[in-house]
């Protein structure tokens, strides 16, 4: 969600365009994943649309990484905090005050003074992203040291997908083992590697700065087609994983347990899988008029999404609609739809533009 570069990249345009769509139907799924009785057939498709649909944020993250962590590209940390982190700041305060606003008029919630100065410190709920993405560009000008040098690079890398990524995602597959049948040696392993994982101190390879400098190790290295061919096959076992890990551990319970959150093994090689196909195949399609406004108005529709996505849903005849596949893409169309073009005429008032979209 960088500021767009005069010299486009096609698949870029064509990620974010398919990203901001997994977003918001990530954010419709998750009502109704909550809402919903689990095992239930409104839920199971809840659960299929917000798990897999996971890779959404950490594409954005590995498009930014591309972009930004280029070492060959001239970079002024001073120039760099201004026009990046600034604006996100800047939106951040009026997107936060814009939403308050809306609590009062259309939710109408009643909130203390203190309520709406919380709220309007932490944001709407989906605003934590802009938040990581400061943290992101804070740490950028170290993460360039590591990107200009290729082996240092791969090295991050590889410690970061074992630490952050691996070691978690098989103490979670224990405790999945564990918990569904019972078994004590997958109930000693969980605790195990969670106290490992737990006792070690690599914060700063967490898992969106491993996602971040990831993008840009794989936009700027090429792999051959075999290799393509088996992490798309991996994305596909990840897709499904990464649902039927949710379902049945929350099965199990008897309460919803969520096993999509980005920093997990499955939600990588998903991420992964679909970051390579649109580099390989993408081109053509991000190099269309109508995909590059789409992509132009990704931050913005990003960031006015939940407030359309809330009218939308409170349209009669959606609130009383059987919330089927076909009400996905009614509610997730009309919502991407409406938040483009409400950002499309954002953008044609000049201080507008700057500053919020």
């Amino acid at each position: 969600m960088e500021e767009v570069k005069k010299k486009r990249i096609g698949y870029f345009d064509a990620l974010r365009v398919v990203a901001a769509i997994a977003v918001i139907t990530i954010h419709v799924a998750a009502i109704k994943w909550i809402d919903l009785d689990i095992g239930s057939p409104a839920w199971e498709i809840a659960n299929i649309f917000d798990s897999g649909m996971r890779w959404a944020v950490p594409i954005f993250v590995m498009i930014s990484g591309a972009l930004l962590l280029n070492p060959e590209k001239e970079f002024s940390v001073r120039k760099f905090y201004k026009k990046n982190i600034l604006r996100i700041i800047i939106a951040f305060a009026i997107w936060s005050a814009i939403y308050v606003v809306y609590d009062f008029v259309v939710r109408r919630q009643s909130l203390s003074f203190l309520d709406v100065l919380t709220i309007f410190i932490k944001g709407e709920y989906y605003m934590w992203f802009l938040y990581m993405l400061i943290g992101l560009y804070l740490i950028t000008p170290i993460l360039r040291l590591i990107t200009k040098n290729r082996n240092l690079m791969q090295y991050f890398l590889i410690l970061g997908i074992g630490i952050s990524f691996v070691l978690p995602g098989a103490s979670t597959l224990a405790n999945v083992i564990a918990t569904t049948t019972g078994a004590e040696v997958a109930k000693h392993l969980h605790t195990a590697i969670s106290a490992v994982v737990g006792s070690m101190s690599f914060n700063f390879i967490s898992g969106y700065v491993v996602y971040y400098v990831l993008g840009y190790y794989l936009h700027s290295t090429y792999i051959k087609r075999d290799v393509r061919i088996m992490i798309y096959i991996y994305g596909i076992i990840a897709l499904i994983m990464t649902i039927l890990l949710t379902r049945n551990m929350s099965i199990a319970i008897g309460a919803k347990i969520s096993m999509f959150g980005e920093p997990t093994a499955w939600v990588l090689a998903l991420s992964v899988a679909v970051f390579i196909f649109f580099k390989y195949h993408g081109e053509k399609i991000g190099c269309s008029r109508i995909t590059q406004s789409l992509s132009s108005a990704s931050f913005g529709i990003y960031l006015i999404h939940i407030l359309v996505m809330d009218l939308v849903l409170r349209i009669d005849y959606i609130e009383r609609m059987s919330f089927g596949v076909q009400a996905y893409f009614l509610v997730v169309g009309l919502t991407f739809g409406l938040s483009y073009v409400a950002i499309w005429l954002a953008k044609k008032i000049p201080v507008v533009k700057e500053i919020a979209c």
